[in-house]
């Protein structure tokens, strides 16, 4: 019988970090990287100026980056990101290989599943001649949230070995009752709602302190269901250290 020690999960970290604009979920890449990791990024955001201020000049060495962003004229970030996944993360100007062959010193980013969303519907609309910013039917829709959710299964699969770190805008929905709470927005709030923390055995809240320091809420809450897959060894409330997070997490020192 194989011991539980060795299961996949036990060595890579999977995790969604969901808070507003400005939290500081960019920025707490940067820890990742001045720890030695490897962190690769597809910048669906555009947003990455920020993580320079807190690399080390070893940490920038760590850190490579590709820039998804669609424009008016032709919709090709969803396409890029896709097949950089799929089929190998290849430019012209350096080729890291395939993910599926990346060890646990990579981490894989998705910043963010939000805005990744966005260009799965950009996709969705072009498919049928539209422009990206479109009006899209159901079945468009539809497309958008069926190819998100096939990049879910397969990047959080056992097929990867790497670690993955998606961050994602929070959206506020009320359930039958009339309670809101903060959901990770993608696509649709259904699919918010219903399926896109499914995918991660980490969901963490990024807030800021009173004096602008930001730290995670590892612990559900009655603003947002959050969770971690170390609930004995990750505290409810962790300071934004990535790196600190990833050793408690994977049981390393």
């Amino acid at each position: 019988m194989p011991s539980f020690e060795n299961h996949p999960s036990s060595k890579r970290t999977k995790l969604l970090l969901v808070g507003d604009s400005g939290t500081g979920k960019t920025a707490s890449l940067a820890s990742l990287a001045n720890a030695g990791y490897k962190v690769r990024i597809l910048d669906f955001d555009a947003g990455l100026d920020i993580l320079k201020n807190y690399l080390t000049p070893e940490g920038v060495k760590n850190v490579t980056y590709i820039t998804l962003k669609d424009d008016l004229a032709k919709a090709t970030a969803w396409q890029t990101g896709r097949d950089i996944v799929f089929k190998g993360w290849k430019t012209p100007t350096e080729d890291l290989g395939k993910v599926q062959d990346w060890g646990p010193d990579v981490v894989l980013v998705a910043d963010s599943l939000t805005f990744m969303g966005d260009a799965a519907k950009h996709a969705a609309a072009a498919l049928n001649g539209k422009q990206i910013n479109g009006q899209l039917t159901q079945q468009e829709w539809g497309e958008a949230v069926r190819v998100i959710e096939n990049f879910l299964d397969y990047i959080t699969s056992d097929y990867i070995k790497c670690n993955v770190v998606m961050t994602a805008l929070p959206v506020p929905l009320e359930d039958d009752s009339g309670v809101s709470r903060l959901y990770p927005f993608v696509v649709t709030k259904a699919f918010s709602s219903t399926k896109v923390a499914k995918y991660f055995n980490n969901l963490f809240r990024v807030a800021n302190r009173r004096d602008g320091t930001p730290y995670f809420r590892t612990a559900g809450d009655a603003r947002m269901a959050c969770k971690s897959s170390a609930p004995g060894v990750v505290k409810p409330e962790e300071d934004a250290d990535l790196a600190s997070i990833f050793k408690k997490l994977q049981g390393t020192k």
